[in-house]
């Protein structure tokens, strides 16, 4: 290998990860030379481990130059489950992963007397919660066969260490070390190439699965099992409201807080050309009601997207109730306003409203209050989400998206209305026939437009994309079927995608064809048991 030239060496090592590119570089002094550490992104959180690898790149001259994104992952590791009344009941350790628990087996160890001195009965719940989502998730996965041998970490040990990630979050939360990082990197600019800040809930994804392999979550023990947090209020069993918010005591979303605080009293030093509020398609988002009136962190928002050099956006907001209020968060305008001060190239915006218990009525939302004309003056990228819209309001909308400078537009669970007139007699709209009126109204030439559909039951980051380019500019097949009022796609079109695991991808096939395509996936389906 040594005797390869230089410049295959390099391009190799430019298709590795970080991971083998620092094996890599133990090897011998030549390939350290040629194989680069690339550090083009940086994690901070409120954990130990992230805050000392951010804050000794910070400090390095030779990666720091390197950094264009921070990545905020703003969870908290609970310390309890306030929410469960049986929060203090403690379970031994011999029963949890055991071959072939049964219902009655489950239900008799969710409900066991007290053990003194074990673990809590919230942390084993919520383990189990989380390795049934990965099940469940990976059910159709081409990784099952490896996933269904994987170790896993006895609870008692994955307790043990918790506890110790629970301390390392006290003492970083007490001293507020994170956010003093932030603002001392921010102010001596440390990251002068800097670009991009993302503000997550979602960084640790699924159990096994995460979406950001931060160094916090790179030190976890092989076959940790933990309450998989996400950082704000996610939509389950209870859909969560979106209070109202408070400068002074809130201590929610703590991130976005800091963020647009510190950013925009240093916006005339070091302004920034992006920010990321995303959620990754999990059910929540920031809440809508920052939006709804006056208030600091609107004021530290419209600062920072105002700024001639801001360029994208992506907001995924937290609008539950909203419906039955009226929607106040958009109509005051806040929102309006902020978005058409600025000049964006990029605009992203996602609600966590599930379409499958939209009231058509109730839940119908005027585009023009959210992202008035004015906002898309400049937009190259457009995406909406989670809305339940007029069909004439998002073909205005999309029409007025700037056509010579238009690149890309994605719809994910939006829900249409059908126009003025329609003749849809249950409400709905017509998905085939939107797409019809977007060849023939709007006429774009090369404008590249993806619609995604989540699946008819809720799994948070799956989602249907569909291309529809050949059918817009090239006389393809509408992917859509004529007959059904909500988007339901012919077989054959699209490719289901999982946003917590990029090794997903699978066609959109019938269950007939799928079968035939995919016989492991199912011969599997009723053999999959909880591995100790």
């Amino acid at each position: 290998m040594l005797h390869l030239p230089t410049e295959i060496l390099s391009a190799i090592s430019r298709q590795l990860p970080n991971r083998d590119i620092k094996s890599l570089r133990l090897t011998c002094s030549l390939l350290k030379a040629i194989a680069p550490l690339r550090l083009d992104r940086v994690f901070l959180s409120a954990n130990r481990r992230d805050l000392d690898v951010f804050q000794a790149i910070a400090d390095s001259d030779v990666f720091r130059n390197q950094v264009v994104e921070i990545v905020w992952d703003d969870t908290i590791l609970p310390e309890d489950d306030t929410q469960d009344g049986d929060s203090d009941l403690h379970y031994e350790d011999s029963s949890f992963w055991d071959d072939g628990v049964e219902e009655e087996q489950t239900y008799q160890m969710y409900h066991a007397d007290p053990y003194e001195d074990k673990f809590p009965g919230w942390f084993v719940r919520a383990c189990k919660e989380s390795f049934e989502v990965v099940q469940s998730a990976d059910i159709q996965s081409r990784e099952l066969a490896e996933w269904t041998a994987r170790p896993i970490m006895p609870i008692s040990e994955s307790w043990a260490f918790y506890q110790q990630l629970l301390l390392q979050q006290q003492e970083v939360l007490q001293s507020n070390a994170h956010v003093r990082a932030f603002e001392d990197a921010w102010v001596q600019r440390r990251f002068p190439a800097l670009r991009t800040i993302t503000i997550t809930p979602a960084a640790h994804g699924r159990l096994f699965y995460p979406l950001f392999q931060t160094p916090m979550i790179r030190s976890f023990p092989p076959g940790f099992i933990y309450n998989v947090p996400c950082g704000w209020p996610v939509r389950g069993d209870i859909i969560p409201r979106a209070e109202e918010w408070d400068d002074d005591d809130g201590d929610d979303w703590p991130a976005f807080r800091a963020v647009t605080s510190i950013l925009a009293r240093h916006l005339d030093h070091h302004p920034l050309p992006e920010l990321l509020l995303d959620a990754f398609e999990l059910p929540t988002g920031l809440n809508v009601r920052v939006f709804e009136e006056p208030c600091r962190a609107l004021t530290d928002f419209t600062a920072l997207v105002a700024h001639p050099a801001f360029q994208r956006l992506h907001l995924d907001l937290l609008v539950g109730a909203q419906e039955h209020l009226g929607w106040p968060a958009f109509t005051r305008g806040n929102l309006a306003r902020a978005l058409s001060a600025a000049q964006l190239r990029s605009l992203s915006i996602q609600t966590d409203a599930f379409a499958a218990k939209r009231e058509w009525e109730s839940f119908c939302v005027s585009l023009r209050t959210v992202c008035p004309p004015a906002s898309l003056a400049a937009v190259r990228h457009f995406a909406l989400g989670g809305f339940c819209v007029r069909e004439d309001d998002l073909l205005q909308t999309l029409a007025a998206l700037p056509r010579e400078f238009l690149q890309t537009v994605r719809l994910r669970d939006v829900t249409l209305v059908p126009k003025e007139g329609g003749d849809d007699g249950n409400g709905t709209g017509r998905f085939c026939r939107f797409l019809e009126r977007v060849r023939d109204e709007l006429r774009w030439r090369d404008v590249k437009l993806t619609i995604g559909v989540p699946p008819g039951w809720e799994m948070a980051g799956l989602t249907l994309w569909v291309d529809v380019d050949e059918f817009l500019y090239r006389g393809g097949h509408n992917p859509f079927e004529p007959e059904c009022s909500t988007p339901i796609v012919v077989s054959g079109f699209g490719t289901w995608k999982d946003r917590f695991n990029a090794s997903y991808e699978r066609p959109n096939l019938d269950a007939a064809a799928e079968s035939k395509e995919y016989p492991y996936w199912y011969d599997v389906m009723d053999s999959i048991k909880c591995r100790p």
